[in-house]
């Protein structure tokens, strides 16, 4: 498999990783999260890098867990809505902990206007961005589940005549219900409008999200920002703790971790995938971030 078709953290690599059926191709999938998960690559859940809207209802037990770097306990009746560029990494569950999950591709969105554009949507980007978990009320989880299982049995009906115009209406129909739910919700409607600094932090992650593989320098991110470097350093320091340098740092080991999972990928293509100057510039930054080698990682792996 080449390079450039290395899955990351999508429907692909969690269908391929994990063995799943209930799918339509790699734009939508639907995926029962219990202990029959173990041993099936439910790791890819560890410390993932998302790059596809993914609705998680949790039906039963406890988990703890970090997205975009920030803490949450999460149990029965906990809706998280997690969207492409957010970071999430599991720390902790129950051995009882159970759950559904939805996930849906950006390209399958965007083919249908549903993933936020600059004028906002029908599930605001930056209010869910800011309040990624939410709890629900038994009968809005019931809801929830209602058109979860309504997804389910669509995906089940392959030799429908309109298959995958039965799965798009389907999901439309959650998409609503969901909608309904956040605008009667107090905590997001009258939630304050985001600052600029906010704004301008929201802005960074997008512009990262979208170049972080071959633009290494933070000259380029504040320059697209109409800031100056250590403007935006300063504002990244102040709200996340860490500056726009380190930010870049971390997302290029994020990437670069992901490639040398592959074995039959040489360093020097993940280099090039990266765009390092050489395969010796890439090896002295990865052992500088990590600890070790390219190849020393990938043995430990």
């Amino acid at each position: 498999m080449g390079i450039a078709d290395l899955p990351l953290f999508g429907i692909e690599s969690m269908v391929k990783s994990m063995g799943l059926q209930e799918h339509y191709e790699y734009d939508l999938l639907f995926l029962e999260v219990d202990d029959a998960l173990n041993g099936k690559g439910q790791e890819a859940f560890l410390d993932v890098r998302l790059n596809v809207l993914a609705l998680f209802l949790v039906v039963e037990g406890e988990a703890e867990l970090t997205i975009d770097y920030k803490a949450y306990h999460i149990s029965q009746n906990n809706l998280l809505t997690l969207i492409p560029s957010h970071a999430l990494r599991t720390l902790s569950q129950a051995a009882n902990f159970r759950g559904y999950m939805i996930a849906v591709s950006k390209s399958f969105m965007d083919d249908y206007g549903w993933f936020p554009k600059k004028g906002g949507s029908m599930l605001s980007y930056m209010e869910i961005r800011k309040h990624p978990c939410e709890l629900l009320t038994p009968q809005e989880a019931e809801t929830v589940l209602s058109g979860m299982a309504r997804i389910r049995q669509a995906l089940a009906q392959t030799s429908h005549t309109f298959y995958k115009e039965m799965i798009q209406n389907t999901l439309m129909g959650l998409f609503l219900d969901l909608g309904h739910i956040f605008t009667l919700k107090k905590e997001l409607t009258l939630s304050p409008a985001l600052t600029r600094k906010e704004n301008l932090l929201e802005q960074f992650f997008r512009l990262l999200f979208e170049h972080c593989k071959e633009q290494h320098g933070v000259d380029f991110y504040a320059g697209k920002m109409c800031i100056s470097s250590q403007y935006l350093s300063v504002i990244l320091k102040n709200l996340t703790g860490k500056p726009a340098s380190k930010w870049i740092d971390d997302y290029l080991i994020k990437e670069a971790k992901v490639f040398l999972k592959a074995p039959d990928v040489t360093v020097q293509q993940v280099a090039n995938q990266l765009c390092f100057s050489d395969q010796s510039t890439f090896g002295k930054f990865f052992k500088k971030h990590v600890g070790m080698s390219p190849l020393e990682y990938r043995r430990s792996r």
